[in-house]
Order: C-alpha cells, then structure tokens, then sequence
C-alpha cells in the first residue's frame, strides 16, 4: 500500500511542473511512467484480472472480445511476455494517449489529470484491461473531429476493435455538428430521439452495440442490465452530488465554454452525460456508457476556473498564486479520493468498489 501512495503523491506533486516550461516536459513524461507502472504491474484489479490473466495465458477467449485485443493477446503471449508486461505495455499507451491529449485540449493539463485520478483512473486503469484504451482514444477522436474527420474515424475505428462501447460517441457528435452548423431544432428532435429510444428499450440497443449477437445478452451483459429494483445495483449518491456542483461552477460561464472551440464539444457532451446518469439507476450499463461522456468534466471545470480567474482584476503573479492554490485543493480532494480506493485495493477486492468522488467530504 506504501508504494501507492508514494506514486499517487509523486504523481500530484508533478502536476505543479504546469507552471513552468522548464520542467512541463520531465513532469508529464514521469506522471506517465509512474501511473504506468502502477496499473501495469498490479496482481489484482477485479473479477476481470484473472478472467483476461487465464485469457492470455491459454490463448481461450470468450465470444464478444474485440479481435484487436485477441491479436494483440496473442502477439505477445506467443513471444512469452508476462502478463503484467503486457498490462504495462496497454497502461502505457493509454496512459500516454490520456495525458497527451489533456496537454492539447485542457487549459491546466495537470489538473484535468488530478480530476481524472481522483475519479477514473482506479476503475479504468486498476480494473478494465480493454476499455481503457477506448476511454483514451476518445479523447483524440474528439479533438480531432472538427479538425480532420479522417483521423477521427481512425481512431474511433481503433478504439471499437479495443471495447465496441466508443461507438455510442458517434451519432452524438454528428448530432453536436447539427448544432454547430445552426440546425439546432434537428439536433433537438435527434437527441430526444436518440434518448428515448435508449430510455424505452436501451437492452436491445446496448445489446447490439456491446455484441451484436441477441444470444450474448444472458452470456456477457445480464449483470448489467440487472435493474437496480431488487438487486445489489445502485448508483451512488455522491456521483449525484458530483454533477449538481460541477453544474454549478459550469453554468454560470456555459456560454464562453460554448463559444470556446476547445470546450464547446465538451460542454455538450456532459449535458448528455447528466441524462445518462438519472437513466444509470435502472441500468447499470448506462452507468458505464455515462462515464465516456462524464470524462468532459476533466476539461470543463479547468476551463470554467480560467475563465472565473480572468473576471478578477487581478496580477499575473496574483493569478498564478490563485492557480496554485487551485491546484493544491484539488490534489488534496484528488488523494482523499485516491486513498480511499486505495484501502479497498489493498484489502484484496475491486469487488465492493464505489464509483464516487471525494468521499469523505
């Protein structure tokens, strides 16, 4: 548990290296290893470890895995890779993709990490072995999509044959260019239609999304489609809490992050995601498919504190003061949630994990 904690510090205390350009390169390049190797070289991580551990091993898959994952599986258990090598190599590159990619589209990359350690990182990187290369990808497949739609593709391609759940991004960004274009009503009626659809019958659709196969369903997805009446499910309150405060900072500024190229995307594709968490309590899928779009908060918020800073008549060495303090908040929140999860890993089981944020606040 030691060593936790001496990277997850190591980690936050190298996102400070934001406010110099001296550093800013070691600083990301080292956040990248550390974490790297944390979610790499683990001996545990949930009921899906010793699934996928088994799976490398034996070269014997369960029908819905992705083929990429299985070449890649195959690739290096024939070369006689470890497992945990192999998990390292896939943590690397997500890891790499995640954090490259706040460094181009977040205003304080490092703390879009905080948020993301703080949240995200145990239930991706600590548990899920493929989903978390679609989580990272995405963020590219979105920074991308008004500047060059090929690459987009690309990488949204790249990422359904890693986890087939990156496609539920799609038809809301076609959706997001409607709007931008001024077809607001046509936007309107596409979400509502999009929603509802999911709303009413969302098994069938996830079930085509996640398989394609209606015989999968009771295989691989029945835990979660499980409704939440009458069974062990539930989204947890703070995950409710979360969104109404982070609403709360992003209203007020909602239309400079609008204006903003680099978080207009992003600020309506968290709107999206607050719907799928009020549906999360009846499904659990739509609890996993709400975290895509909930990762918008990692840059939304950062966007909203600069614009705040800015309204203030204040100094530049006033305004770095004010970012610092900024950041040294939210790395004490980021630790107190990262602790938590941490006494949960240590006990030996991913198990009971709670998705929630700053949990004892």
């Amino acid at each position: 548990m030691i060593y936790f904690i001496v990277i997850y510090i190591a980690v936050i205390t190298l996102s400070f290296a934001d406010f110099t350009s001296k550093f800013n390169k070691f600083g990301t390049w080292a956040c990248i290893i550390l974490l790297s190797c944390l979610s790499g070289f683990r001996n545990l991580g949930g009921k899906d470890f010793f699934v996928y551990q088994q799976m490398y091993e034996t070269n014997i898959f369960y029908r819905g895995i992705e083929k990429f994952y299985i070449i890649i599986n195959q690739l290096f258990s024939n070369l006689g890779v470890s497992y945990n090598v192999f998990l390292f190599i896939l943590s690397f590159i997500a890891i790499l993709l995640l954090i490259s990619a706040y460094q181009k589209i977040s205003y304080f990359p490092k703390l879009s990490l905080m948020f993301y350690l703080g949240t995200y990182f145990f239930y991706y990187n600590m548990i899920l072995n493929r989903q978390m290369i679609a989580v990272a990808l995405l963020l590219w497949v979105i920074y991308f999509w008004d500047k060059n739609k090929i690459y987009s593709f690309v990488l949204l391609l790249f990422g359904f044959l890693f986890h087939q759940s990156i496609i539920v991004i799609l038809p809301f960004l076609f959706i997001f260019s409607f709007i931008k274009k001024g077809k607001i009503l046509l936007g309107f009626c596409l979400i509502t239609g999009l929603l509802a659809a999911l709303f009413i019958n969302p098994q069938s659709i996830m079930n085509y999304i996640f398989s394609g196969e209606e015989s999968i369903v009771t295989n691989r997805l029945i835990g979660y489609m499980v409704k939440a009446e009458g069974s062990n499910y539930s989204v947890e309150l703070f995950e409710y809490i979360k969104l109404a405060v982070i609403l709360c900072i992003i209203i007020p500024v909602w239309k400079k992050l609008f204006q903003d190229s680099k978080t207009s995307v992003w600020l309506f594709l968290y709107c999206i995601g607050a719907i799928f968490l009020l549906w999360s309590s009846k499904f659990e899928i739509m609890f996993r498919i709400f975290m895509y779009f909930d990762l918008s908060f990692t840059i939304l918020v950062p966007a909203a504190i600069r614009i705040y800073l800015n309204k203030i008549a204040l100094t530049k060495s006033q305004k770095n003061f004010s970012i610092l303090l900024v950041y040294i908040m939210i790395g004490i929140i980021a630790l107190i949630s990262i602790l938590h999860r941490i006494t949960n890993f240590d006990q030996g089981s991913f198990l009971d994990y709670k998705f929630y944020f700053i949990e004892y606040l």
